[in-house]
């Protein structure tokens, strides 16, 4: 008995079926995989399955946005967030996901909000801010996660997330990812439990999960305020966050942390490299904390250049909506405060934040920060005076100024 079509039979039933699959035109380079399986640069894709479909829109409704991207059945490993120019793709695969289906339905939720969260965000998926939007993209799901009411507790939902390999999990420090799924579920929960009770900000524990980390100012920043016109469509802070948020994008600040101010809140961009007329230096050397040393044209110079070492210049934008005072500490700011300014604020502005009028007594304003490194030592020092630029001299050199006006 030829026993080789029955075994081929029993073989094809084991694997994802695809059953009108065609090779993807879909550039996947840019690209996000929930498990550390194998991601091929060609994905077949066919039809997704409705129940798919069905829980991806209720993950969006929780999320409190449409769905503005494609849901497609593909031969992957799991669950995949893919950018492909300006448009984005969930890519699944159905032996995956129908496993998760029966045997951890919660878990299939949670990763498909992950994904949905990179999309929901416009992360660049190349690499670059791997971890950082990784971080982002599990608050978010922390946040769905409560909205959607699947689970009792975060404790709960953290247990059935230790069930599956999640491949970027190595690049977190000890317990840093739990903590921010923990971040995501604890600020959603604190909206809910604070509406209609005004004495639950007085308690300092509830503010903990409630709100951004306060912004204080530190060092020697000089300030600018916008004129009120630059800002004259916007009815809420949500609305001027949109405003500086454009601006931001189209100059490449793709990396901003939100922290709280009384009755506002402060953006943070991260620390860029420029050169000594206030423009940013080009690709990777822009985000580099040390000088760049690629101008060197011969030894000489080199040699020259640990004599008398060629300086780097860098700058730090913070951007403050308030009605009120915003406080000063003083003292010296370096590098190691400004690293940690972008590692603990939050990622987006909390609803509670955004919905205030953006009334008369508000001020939208800007404090730069200057940073200098001598080439031999590398260390990154505040720089005071004198200043490279006007605060407005930075803002137009970056080119924010000109999003801001229009």
């Amino acid at each position: 008995m030829n026993r080789l079509p029955l075994l081929l039979a029993v073989a094809a039933s084991c694997l994802p079926v695809y059953s009108t699959a065609q090779p993807s035109d879909i550039d996947t380079s840019s690209h996000c995989i929930y498990t550390s399986l194998f991601f091929s640069g060609t994905p077949y894709l066919s039809e997704s399955s409705p129940r798919i479909r069905e829980i991806v829109d209720e993950i969006c409704t929780a999320a409190g946005f449409s769905r503005n991207f494609e849901v497609v059945a593909a031969s992957v490993g799991s669950v995949a967030a893919v950018k492909d120019g300006p448009r984005y793709y969930l890519l699944y695969s159905r032996y995956y996901t129908r496993t998760l289906l029966e045997r951890n339905p919660v878990l299939l939720y949670a990763i498909l909000a992950h994904e949905i969260g990179h999309i929901a965000r416009r992360h660049t998926l190349d690499g670059r801010f791997r971890l950082s939007e990784e971080s982002s993209a599990d608050e978010f799901m922390g946040r769905v996660l409560y909205e959607l009411k699947k689970v009792n507790s975060i404790d709960m939902a953290i247990t059935l997330l230790r069930e599956d390999n999640f491949a970027y999990a190595p690049l977190y420090p000890p317990g840093a990812r739990e903590r921010i799924i923990r971040n995501g579920w604890n600020s959603i929960d604190g909206l809910v439990r604070s509406e209609g009770n005004l004495g639950y900000f007085e308690n300092e524990a509830n503010l903990e999960n409630l709100t951004l980390p306060v912004f204080e100012i530190k060092g020697c920043p000089r300030f600018y305020d916008f004129p009120r016109s630059y800002f004259q469509g916007c009815k809420t802070l949500k609305e001027a966050d949109h405003l500086i948020c454009r601006a931001l994008d189209n100059m490449g600040y793709e990396q901003r942390r939100y922290y709280s101010l009384p009755n506002g809140f402060a953006l943070l961009t991260p620390v860029e490299q420029i050169n000594a007329e206030g423009i940013a230096l080009q690709g990777q050397e822009r985000w580099q904390d040390y000088p760049s040393s690629n101008d060197f044209d011969g030894i000489l110079n080199y040699l020259r250049s640990l004599v008398l070492p060629k300086p780097g210049y860098f700058r730090l934008f913070a951007f403050a909506i308030t009605d009120q005072p915003v406080k000063s500490t003083g003292g010296q700011f370096d590098k190691k405060q400004a690293r940690d300014w972008l590692e603990n604020g939050g990622f987006w502005l909390p609803e509670l934040i955004g919905n205030k009028a953006f009334d008369s007594g508000y001020h939208a304003g800007v404090f730069v920060y200057e940073f200098e490194a001598p080439q031999t030592t590398k260390k990154l020092s505040e720089r005071c005076y004198p200043s490279l630029l006007s605060v407005e001299g930075h803002l137009d050199r970056s080119g924010i100024l000109q999003y801001i006006k229009k």
